[in-house]
């Protein structure tokens, strides 16, 4: 025994000694006059680990174990051998058993973290390696790889904590130092970042408080923040300057590229400034993080609407309510929308308009009051209309003459002003007006209690499910009658909605069914016309006769050109070689969305060299002067832009169709004396558009004295159209004080005595 221990003794000096062939011999000798002497076969298994022969080690280092199978280096060298070749769960198993025989064994916990580390397992990781610093403070490659595992997943601070403690522990390890200098740099941005942070809490917070011009200075003080260009942005937004906000959103999506809510601000702030398509990327690409959050589907599926394409407006809104059936908004967009909709059926449209009031007023559970309105028919009547858009809107323009007009004896007029929105023309309304009451701040509660404390005895909704549409205040019925004014192409949907102003062009025999309301049919015209002010005039002399060819024009939302429109007009242009088509919408600003309009017609056959696009303007009206003959889209026929164009002096030319939204032009052209231009088939749409075409005498002949003929008809005789509007009040009024439901009103009750 004497002879092998010193046998040992000379093989380990040569191994050490890195002799390593004298070693190997004598280890082999030794084991030829003792196979199974443990020690050397595990300092041999460790010579052919150091020599890379890792399976041979491996074989030896087991013949050891089964000697001495509680040898805790055996377990540790074992290991190292097999993890390398592998077989990480078995090696997993000899370290965890190695510090089961000696729970402080250096190696086996330090390289037990790096096996760990190295299959994925971080968290195990480090706890190996603190253990094994917690036993050996002066381990230094522990320390080190504690370090280098907590690198990327804790703060930077806390892996420069560790490499201090490791250089404290053991001074002479440079690779600890050298990794401590290398984070240097990082700590002091990482500092400076974090002040920064600090100091855009604080400017957020400012801006919370409306400090608009403060939260600024600091906010430009915070910009090493990451969140800070977003933050600037939506400040320098709230202070009105939308360019400069768009660029600092620009700047945050390049910071941080997967950042839902600069993107989001990034599409609403194009929107604005009319570049959908650059905002519909935009917010596709915020959907596409967050997928899950509703308003952004919302708000896409309004800038596909802008843009003209419905379907994928219609597909984003119905989205929307897929994830959050209680998104009220969202469903009143998706029925606007529905109205274009070329394919939707009216009855299924009611059917989504009552589903509003089902979905979003009949959970709320509202019982209103009885109302304590004197019942005398007779009376000076208060009547309240309710609107966004008191000044310069469109919709504005339609409701002014109402205010202007009204028959102060009979009647006072209130006006419950739903936005802050305020110009000149809110002006007019609050001089016009008995009272003009700004309420944007009211809740719905508080809005029906203002009014039901004002005695309003008619209340009247200018809005539908329009933008800012305050319906469920109409709900809580604040007053005893309500009626639905006709700027929303459609029904409400409420049942407490009484009344709806119709006329009996705009809304056939069959649209009561289409109706939650009582249709009041006026004798001659839904509303009355005011143009917004502009000093464009209509030239009498077509443009054609200068051109030598005829100009057909649109300047609808692009909504409303549906594929059934779309092929009607190039079937005109087919038909009339030389003619041109001139299209006038805010999106087509957008050179894309441009393009793909074109291509819409050159699909039909129509050279697109021979459609003209225009973008937004601050005056419509000039542009007119540039058509011959407007076109009427088909199921959503034009409102605004057809009384403008007639108020311009070029005619318009029509399809009546069944649905109430595809007979506006029909109301307008009979109105004023042109019903040869109203045609009841698309067939004779085409034929009739051919025609004029190739006669531009007779677009001549329609032209003369358009102008005039338009001031002097009913679609602008304001005082005749107020007369017949508030005769109309008066006889609901009568049918109340009598304890009667709502019921129709037909244009032949204009021409008896009250």
């Amino acid at each position: 025994m004497a002879t092998i221990l010193e046998a040992l003794s000379v093989a380990f000096d040569h191994h050490r000694a890195g002799r390593l062939v004298e070693a190997e011999t004598l280890y082999g000798r030794i084991l030829d006059v003792d196979s199974t002497n443990a020690t050397a076969l595990q300092l041999l298994g460790a010579l052919m680990a150091d020599r890379g022969e890792d399976t041979r080690a491996a074989d030896l280092l087991a013949r050891s174990l089964e000697q001495a199978e509680d040898n805790a280096d055996v377990h540790v060298n074992r290991a190292m051998v097999i993890a390398r070749l592998g077989r990480v769960a078995e090696a997993e198993a000899h370290y965890r058993r190695a510090l089961s025989l000696a729970p402080a064994h250096p190696s086996a916990r330090n390289n037990l973290g790096l096996l760990l580390r190295d299959a994925g397992r971080r968290d195990e990781a480090v706890a190996a390696f603190r253990q094994a610093v917690a036993d050996h403070p002066t381990f230094a490659e522990a320390w080190f790889n504690l370090a280098a595992t907590l690198e990327g997943t804790v703060a930077l601070e806390e892996v420069a904590e560790t490499l201090e403690r490791g250089v404290a522990h053991c001074p002479g390890f440079e690779p600890l130092r050298a990794a401590l200098a290398r984070l240097q740099p990082g700590l002091e941005q990482r500092l400076e970042q974090r002040r920064a942070e600090r100091t855009l809490e604080q400017a957020q917070r400012l801006h919370e408080q409306g400090r608009l011009d403060d939260a600024l200075i600091l906010c430009r003080n915070a910009l090493a923040a990451a969140d800070a260009p977003h933050t600037l942005g939506n400040l320098l937004e709230d202070l009105g300057r939308p360019e400069a906000a768009l660029d600092w959103q620009r700047r945050a999506v390049a910071v941080r590229p997967d950042d839902a809510r600069a993107w989001y601000a990034l599409g609403t702030l194009n929107a604005r400034a009319h570049r959908y398509g650059a905002a519909r990327a935009a917010c596709g690409r915020a959907q596409s993080l967050l997928p899950q959050v509703p308003k952004i589907p919302m708000t896409l599926g309004g800038l596909c609407f802008e843009q003209g394409d419905l379907p994928a407006a219609l597909a984003a809104l119905r989205h929307t309510l897929t994830l959050d059936p209680t998104l009220w908004v969202a469903r009143s967009g998706l029925l606007f929308a529905l109205g274009f909709d070329e394919e939707s059926d009216p009855d299924a449209v009611y059917q989504e308009h009552r589903e509003f009031e089902r979905r979003h007023i009949a959970p709320l559970g509202l019982t209103p009051a009885p109302h304590a309105n004197p019942r005398d028919p007779e009376r000076r009547l208060r009547v309240g209309y309710v609107s966004p858009n008191f000044y310069g809107h469109p919709c504005g323009n339609f409701v002014l003459p109402l205010v202007e007009n009204a028959d102060r004896e009979g009647f006072s007029v209130t006006c419950y002003a739903t936005s802050p929105v305020r110009d000149a023309l809110t002006d007019v309304f609050a001089r016009a007006a008995d009272r003009f009451v700004a309420c944007h701040d009211d809740d719905d509660d508080a809005l029906a209690a203002r009014i039901r404390a004002d005695g309003i005895d008619l209340l009247v909704d200018c809005s539908g499910h329009l933008t800012g549409h305050r319906l469920f205040t109409f709900a809580r019925k604040p007053a005893p009658i309500q009626i639905s004014y006709p700027l929303y192409p459609d029904t409400t949907g409420l049942s407490a909605m009484d009344y709806r102003i119709m006329d009996r062009w705009f809304a056939p025999p069959e649209a009561d069914a289409w109706h939650s309301e009582a249709l009041i049919r006026l004798p001659d015209i839904y509303a009355v016309f005011k143009p917004r002010p502009s000093d464009a005039t209509p030239d009498p002399t077509p443009p054609a006769m200068a051109r030598g060819f005829v100009t057909f024009g649109s300047f609808n939302n692009l909504s409303k050109l549906g594929d059934r429109t779309v092929a009607a007009w190039a079937a005109i242009l087919r038909g009339a070689p030389t003619a041109r088509l001139v299209l006038k919408w805010r999106s087509l600003n957008d050179p894309v969305f441009a393009a793909a309009t074109r291509a819409r017609f050159t699909a039909l056959g129509v050279d697109g060299e021979r459609i003209d696009l225009l973008g937004w303007s601050a005056d419509p009206h000039d542009a007119y002067r540039g058509i011959d003959i407007a076109l009427d889209p088909l199921i959503a026929n034009g409102g605004t832009t057809s009384c403008e164009a007639l108020w311009m002096g070029v005619p318009v030319l029509t399809c009546a169709g069944r649905r109430m939204f595809s007979r506006v032009g029909e109301c307008y052209l009979e109105n004023i004396g042109l019903p040869d231009l109203i045609t009841r088939s698309v067939e004779e749409f085409v034929a009739l558009g051919v025609a004029l075409a190739g006669d531009p005498a007779r677009i001549a002949r329609l032209r003369q004295g358009l102008r005039e003929r338009v001031a002097a008809s009913p679609l602008m005789d304001a005082p005749r159209y107020v007369r017949h509007l508030e005769r109309a009040y008066r006889l609901v009024w009568q049918r109340w004080c009598a304890g009667l439901p709502p019921a129709p009103v037909g244009p032949e009750v204009f021409d008896r005595p009250l």
